[in-house]
């Protein structure tokens, strides 16, 4: 870190250099929260969306940790600036997208406040797995290694002279109070890590657990909603800091040595969007098209109820009575004028059970009375 504290500034434009990783970076954010957004809409999310929101979120985890791994590559090598270095702590930060307050200790506190809300973690599913809490780790070692330079560096501050916290506010890089973001920051992401780690080993907290098991997870709307609100607030705030931290500095145009050559590298963040916007279009398309013969996303039943195992003390006299529906032409049972037809034949066993449109109550009979009923009145005849 002592090369890093010595390295001269020279003059460049880094707004240049980077437009294309910010380009990515500000798209990248804006598509996190759209799968989430349509896929709580009906109060549940499908294992489908579930795994489509996991990787979208693991691709922009990996473009941050890829700008993780290159910053600390050229911070060793003095070769950048204090500048870039904040850059890349909030844009990075930002990448999480809807994840960025899925912490355990949340989680834990919204399902105590709303019990039987099982789904209302479900933002956090990706903290079930190794990815974000090792993203976040790394991040925070970053963050520690950026307050470290903050508190004993000279040199290497004269790239940068003022930094923007919050709209209208102004403090001095070396001031106490940026010093304690960075630190506070740093701690909190390596503990989050390590605790997200051992829930993970675990396997306790909300969120996750149903990820991929076939299963839909209802989710509490009230509690989701403004949860991805406060995520998207405090992302467009990072990202905003980043590009007002270029408009606010003194030196705007001091940059440390070898940082002209980032911009060789906007073409591959670009690229990383094809994939992400693809996973988007599925989304919306899969969300807007209607799928028939299927439960709707509203969470009623299907017309149709095929029964294909029976119960032996249904089963059996249905295969030993003979009965006239046996004929070639379905014969109507009860006095519902036609509501429901039963087939059975002594080679077949299953016994298919269609409920019409015309219900005029809108409630359907259980399958298995009606398998029930179907089959005293067999023996009845």
């Amino acid at each position: 870190m002592e090369a890093a504290q010595q390295a001269p500034c020279i003059n460049s434009e880094p707004d240049v250099a980077g437009i294309g990783v910010r380009l990515a970076i500000f798209i990248q954010i804006f598509l996190a929260f759209l799968p989430p957004i349509l896929a709580i809409s009906d109060g549940k999310v499908t294992p489908s969306e579930a795994k489509r929101m996991f990787r979208l979120s693991i691709q922009s985890l990996a473009f941050a940790a890829c700008l993780i791994f290159v910053a600390t590559i050229k911070l060793a090598q003095a070769s950048l600036s204090a500048y870039h270095t904040l850059t890349i702590v909030h844009m990075t930060w930002a990448l999480e997208g809807p994840l960025v307050l899925s912490y355990p200790l949340v989680g834990s506190v919204l399902l105590a406040l709303w019990k039987g809300a099982q789904g209302v973690d479900i933002l956090g599913k990706t903290s079930m797995t190794l990815y974000l809490p090792l993203f976040r780790l790394f991040h925070g070692i970053f963050a520690l290694v950026v307050w470290s330079l903050i508190t004993a560096g000279e040199s290497w501050l004269k790239c940068i002279d003022e930094t923007f916290l919050l709209p209208g506010l102004k403090l001095t890089i070396k001031k106490r109070a940026v010093q304690g973001f960075f630190i506070f920051l740093s701690t909190i992401r390596i503990l989050e890590a390590l605790l997200a780690v051992l829930r993970r080993f675990n396997r306790q907290g909300a969120g996750g657990s149903t990820l991929g098991e076939g299963a839909d997870e209802k989710v509490h709307r009230g509690v989701v909603m403004p949860r991805l609100s406060l995520a998207a607030i405090l992302c467009a705030w990072l990202f905003v800091f980043s590009w007002r931290l270029g408009k606010e500095s003194v030196n705007i145009k001091l940059v440390a040595p070898g940082e002209i050559s980032w911009g060789f590298g906007q073409i591959i963040p670009l690229c990383m969007l094809v994939s992400q916007v693809w996973e988007v279009y599925c989304t919306f398309w899969i969300w807007m098209r209607p799928v028939p013969n299927k439960p709707n996303r509203s969470g009623g039943d299907s017309e149709d109820v095929n029964l294909e195992v029976v119960p032996p003390e249904i089963r059996q006299p249905l295969e030993d009575t003979p009965h006239p529906l046996n004929s070639k032409e379905d014969e109507a049972l009860g006095e519902d004028g036609g509501r429901s037809t039963a087939v059975a034949t002594k080679q077949d066993t299953r016994v298919r059970v269609d409920i019409s449109d015309s219900e005029s109550d809108g409630e359907m009979i259980n399958p298995p009375i009606k398998l029930a009923l179907l089959a005293s009145e067999s023996m009845g005849a």
